[in-house]
């Protein structure tokens, strides 16, 4: 992980997403200040957009991969997986937002993958997805997983469909 005043990048490993005692969800405690002023800052005033090919291949399903996957669909870039019910099938990607509704890049998604159109990101539509990527297919994503990192792979090459040569 990182310590005080460490200069990081885009593929820094900072910390883990985790729950302990009495908290009711996993999250991360972050602190992010200027250099300069040393004063704290919130990092969703920036707007910062990668591009597909410069999403790590590390097998964690966050921010980042999302804005990849939302990019690949020509649609909003926020890295936010919005409106998801949370499950065993689910609970490991970083970049979702819980509640109801599901989101329009998992219906994009399902629709490539040939199942319901829900927008719910859960264990039919993952199976689907471990499937169409010739992982293994157990309907779970785990904290670092193959399934994620073969889609990275192909995201960051610009043709999720198709089978990667190269990492």
């Amino acid at each position: 992980y990182v310590y005080k005043n460490q200069k990081v990048n885009e593929n820094t490993l900072i910390g883990l997403v985790g729950t302990t005692g009495s908290s009711t969800s996993e999250h991360l405690h972050l602190g992010l200040k200027f250099i300069s002023s040393g004063q704290f800052f919130d990092p969703e005033l920036f707007d910062y957009q990668p591009s597909s090919n410069t999403i790590a291949i590390d097998g964690l399903w966050g921010y980042n991969t999302t804005k990849a996957l939302q990019h690949y669909y020509s649609l909003k870039a926020d890295g936010i997986i919005s409106g998801q019910i949370k499950q065993n099938a689910n609970k490991n990607i970083y970049a979702i937002k819980w509640g109801l509704g599901g989101s329009n890049v998992i219906r994009r998604l399902q629709r490539d993958l040939g199942v319901k159109e829900d927008g719910y990101l859960g264990k039919q539509t993952i199976m689907a997805l471990q499937s169409k990527l010739g992982t293994q297919v157990t309907g779970v994503i785990k904290p670092i997983d193959e399934t994620v990192m073969e889609m990275q792979k192909r995201l960051r090459n610009g043709s999720l469909w198709q089978k990667t040569t190269n990492g």
